[in-house]
């Protein structure tokens, strides 16, 4: 895999009725990108805390995640916040 930047693993909260801006974060690699080489193992886990402010609405929202660039990589889900 060759990363256009140094952005890594993306996240993004966005919600599924519009009307707002997603929130956006992505992991960044410590490393020069030209330089990268990376091998995958066949599980791959990543953690993110999602903040009070990228849900501020009661409503449903569409959470993705994945390796920036890279859509055959990407999951996605959807949430409810009901406070």
């Amino acid at each position: 895999m060759e990363f256009l930047s140094k952005d890594f693993v993306c996240f993004q909260v966005e919600p599924i009725s519009g009307g707002a801006v997603p929130w956006r974060f992505a992991r960044q690699l410590n490393t020069v990108t030209d330089q990268l080489k990376v091998t995958l193992p066949k599980f791959v886990r990543e953690l993110a805390r999602i903040p009070r402010d990228a849900t501020a609405r009661p409503g449903r929202y569409t959470v993705r995640a994945g390796f920036c660039g890279f859509k055959e990589y990407e999951v996605e889900t959807e949430i409810e916040v009901t406070r």
